[in-house]
């Protein structure tokens, strides 16, 4: 049975998941991408089990789209499936020392979820993601350099933080699945790619002791793998809330 759309009225916003679900699902049976057969009721099941919180957290960091992304996707081949038609892939030499697309860690992508995060192609467009750009991790995530070195060599999860209408709201941010999907999407409907001038700091994730950045620069996906200090004016998470059956 499908469900009825979020109303978020922020600029009367309308996260409406029954629509996510069709554009997604499409790209990944274009792709070749394998889901469950019951990929779209798990998802509905989350959203109506979710729907109070779902709307919350769209009104306090302004979320205005939804993904579905599917869970346990060997992230090697999704990249490849993801990319299917450009030029391969560039990758740093922090990227490839940290073991390339196999040897990323990413949290929150064993199963199927909904991603809520903010429709913009670059993060220097939206005022929340733009309140992000040139800060480095210790800044974003509010962790000492100690713990947060500590935690991305040990694989282990971590948030961003963010000033919303005077207030300290947490995020999970994206991890290269998400990425890879929300960006292969976009180009199928709108022949516009995520981050030409911009580059997301993929923070749901690890690349050995950094964390995975990607950018689209002409016909290839650009990966870098970035040290927890860095900081460049170009460079941002994007915040993004993640929901999934527990």
């Amino acid at each position: 049975m499908k469900v009825k759309p979020i109303e978020v009225n922020i600029e009367i916003t309308t996260l409406d998941l029954e629509q996510a679900l069709e554009r997604f699902m499409d790209l990944y049976q274009s792709r070749g991408v394998k889901i469950a057969p019951n990929f779209a009721t798990r998802l509905r099941e989350i959203w109506e089990k979710n729907r109070s919180q779902i709307e919350q957290t769209a009104r306090n960091l302004y979320y205005d789209a939804v993904a579905v992304i599917p869970g346990g996707v060997k992230l090697p081949e999704f990249h490849r499936q993801m990319t299917q038609g450009y030029d391969p892939t560039w990758e740093s030499a922090n990227f490839q020392e940290g073991g390339s697309w196999a040897g990323i860690k990413s949290f929150q992508v064993e199963t199927d979820r909904i991603i809520l995060f903010h429709d913009c192609l670059e993060l220097d467009v939206h005022p929340l993601t733009k309140q992000l750009l040139g800060q480095n991790l210790f800044q974003i995530t509010g962790l000492s350099e100690a713990e947060l070195t500590q935690r991305i060599a040990q694989g282990k999860p971590f948030k961003g933080q963010i000033q919303v209408d005077g207030k300290l709201q947490t995020f999970d941010g994206f991890a290269p699945e998400d990425w890879l999907a929300i960006n292969a999407e976009r180009v199928k409907r709108t022949k516009q790619h995520l981050d030409s001038e911009t580059c997301s700091w993929l923070i749901r994730s690890c690349c050995g002791r950094r964390v995975p950045g990607l950018l689209w620069n002409g016909d290839r996906l650009y990966a870098h793998a970035l040290e927890p200090g860095y900081r460049y004016a170009h460079l941002a998470p994007r915040p993004a809330a993640v929901f999934c059956l527990i």
